[in-house]
């Protein structure tokens, strides 16, 4: 699955939609903080830190089907990695975190 950002662009598309994918792997996410990871998430993609993230932006760039960041790429942020390298945790994050609920979609 991908994420995809539903907050205000703030990279070079005409819609005003900032979009983040997620491949999701397998399933059954170990037992980790999922409201840290979706709070740390919702900062990632967030106005304040997105718009001065180059590298999250050029991720966003790279897929055409509209601006998916892989969960294997945002498992190699080194915050990230301190909560989690589950990719199932990340995407339960994504999906039942108030922080990233309405900011970030995952994408199958």
């Amino acid at each position: 699955e991908s994420a995809k950002s539903e907050a205000p662009a703030a990279v070079e598309e005409a819609p005003a939609a900032k979009k983040a994918k997620i491949e999701e792997p397998s399933a059954g996410a170990a037992e980790v903080d999922v409201a840290a990871v979706g709070k740390l998430l919702a900062f990632y993609f967030g106005d304040a830190n997105f718009r001065h993230d180059k590298f999250l932006q050029g991720e966003t760039a790279k897929d055409a089907k509209g601006g998916f960041v892989k969960i294997a790429v945002l498992l190699t942020f080194n915050k990230l990695k301190q909560l989690t390298t589950d990719p199932a945790a990340v995407a339960k994050a994504i999906e039942e975190c108030a922080a990233t609920k309405e900011l970030l979609v995952l994408n199958e």
